[in-house]
């Protein structure tokens, strides 16, 4: 488990590493921060303070209060990669710490993301790269931005790989140690309760499952 974490807080660097950077080099592409709010607020993309009730509005402030609270409160309090994560530490008050360190994050990767999303519409506002057939799937725009924004830049583009990768890693990781948990915790030592491994035997199995 401790490598699992400091596996995620060495990703975790390198995700906020490349995505500031995409927003760095995306401002002075665009031509400032009020050259992107201009073109962001006259293409309606920020709008913060819908409170209308029509359910077939995307987003609007209720849906986003209760849709995120209902994912936030399920990530942190029945999510099997984070509830692990609470019980490795030597107290409760630990626990709280690293939740509200663990909110600050998350909220603050989220704001950064939504400010790269500013910088993609503005970048293409007046091209829609999927017509233009740059890209096959909207999913690909982030990347074709980072490919165009830091083409001069030798390297830099492989740094956004890497921080891509490290986001996909740090979920897989975590996730393929929990299940090894859930397996040996709550399959393997019910079924065989007179018969339990030894600590060194349950490292060995949980190594195997999380290789397989």
């Amino acid at each position: 488990m401790k490598a699992v974490i400091w596996t995620d807080v060495a990703q975790s660097f390198i995700m906020f590493f490349g995505v500031v950077l995409s927003i760095v080099f995306g401002f002075s592409d665009a031509g400032g921060i009020k050259k992107v709010l201009e073109i962001a607020i006259a293409g309606q993309r920020i709008n913060f303070f819908n409170i209308s009730f029509d359910p077939t509005i995307r987003y609007t402030i209720w849906t986003a209060l209760l849709g995120g609270t209902c994912y936030a409160s399920s990530c942190a309090c029945i999510l099997q990669t984070q509830t692990q994560r609470y019980m490795c530490v030597n107290s409760t008050r630990e626990a709280q710490k690293a939740t509200w360190m663990n909110t600050f994050m998350i909220v603050l990767l989220i704001i950064l993301c939504g400010i790269v999303g500013l910088l993609i519409y503005a970048k293409y506002h007046d091209c829609d790269p999927l017509k233009a057939k740059l890209v096959s799937r909207s999913d690909q725009f982030y990347p074709l931005f980072v490919m165009e924004t830091f083409s001069r830049f030798p390297g830099l583009t492989g740094l956004f790989i890497a921080a891509v990768m490290s986001g996909s890693l740090s979920s897989i990781s975590s996730g393929v140690n929990s299940i090894a948990t859930v397996i040996m915790e709550d399959i393997w030592k019910p079924l065989t309760p007179t018969r339990l491994p030894s600590d060194k035997l349950q490292t060995t199995i949980s190594k195997y499952m999380c290789e397989r």
